[in-house]
């Protein structure tokens, strides 16, 4: 864990490892035609069609994802592989290109857990202590939600949300915003969510807390299919802003696997000491 302290602050440290997490896909397809705005429907069908358009699955494994980062002027490149059990965990390995496992890490219903194989260490925190440590509240089901290119509300997670959120029409995509909208639990964040017509998948989602000059946005493009009838996206980018420090991240999936015979399983030696954030 010391190596990954020296490269981020704590905020930046949270944001890569929820960024180790975007998922997408692997064939290329250029010229993906994704269909037009229907502006004859209302606001409450787009929803019903976002969630009807939720991806099917009960396992999925990406394989060899390419993660870059730049933080304060460093460059940094790691491959990891990710395999996400629906609605019970989340299981990532960071591998250098020297292709020895540094990191392993789950997210589960209760909390998010860090393996350290360079320095014996495990990491231990329920989402609680994460958003105390990191200002920005995620849960399961939200990074779930970003994973499988899903549209997810914040700070609570329900697609029946977006009924509350103001609907805007564009010539390319949907967009919902919670601006104007009452808040959960005094939260001060504004959503604004831009959904693909034809595949009602979310294309960007931006999460800004005005009061505290913070900010994280991510973004999907590149949709390929991985199947031949599964599309996903390529390529994602993730950018942050606290104050007047930035992160960003970007994505390339090179193998996705829907439902086959892949997996990722975690275990703590017990000789691994636990550490606190």
């Amino acid at each position: 864990m010391n190596i990954v302290l020296k490269i981020f602050s704590k905020w930046p440290l949270f944001f890569a490892f929820l960024c180790v997490l975007i998922l997408p896909s692997c064939k290329s397809f250029d010229n993906l035609s994704i269909g037009h705005v229907n502006t004859n429907i209302d606001k409450d069908e787009v929803v019903n069609l976002i969630i009807k358009g939720n991806l099917s699955y009960d396992e999925i494994f990406i394989k060899r994802a390419l993660i870059e980062l730049d933080f304060h002027d460093q460059n940094q490149a790691v491959r990891a592989n990710i395999y996400i059990k629906r609605d019970s965990a989340i299981i990532i390995s960071v591998v250098p290109f020297m292709a020895i496992e540094m990191y392993r890490i789950m997210f589960d219903k209760k909390g998010f857990y860090l393996v350290d194989r360079m320095n014996k260490t495990i990491i231990e925190s329920d989402y609680a202590s994460l958003s105390q440590n990191f200002f920005v509240s995620l849960d399961y089901s939200q990074i779930q939600s970003i994973l499988t290119n899903s549209v997810f509300t914040y700070p609570v997670n329900n697609l029946r949300n977006l009924m509350k959120y103001k609907g805007l029409f564009t010539d390319e995509h949907y967009t919902f915003t919670s601006a104007h909208v009452s808040k959960f639990k005094n939260n001060s964040s504004i959503q604004t969510i831009d959904v693909l017509p034809g595949l009602f998948r979310v294309y960007n989602t931006f999460i800004s807390y005005p009061d505290h000059n913070m900010s994280m946005k991510i973004s999907y493009d590149d949709y390929s299919y991985i199947t031949d009838s599964i599309i996903f996206p390529s390529r994602m980018t993730f950018n942050g802003i606290r104050n007047e420090q930035t992160i960003f991240m970007s994505f390339t999936y090179l193998s996705v696997v829907i439902d086959g015979d892949q997996s990722l399983s975690f275990s703590v030696p017990s000789n691994y000491a636990k550490i606190s954030l």
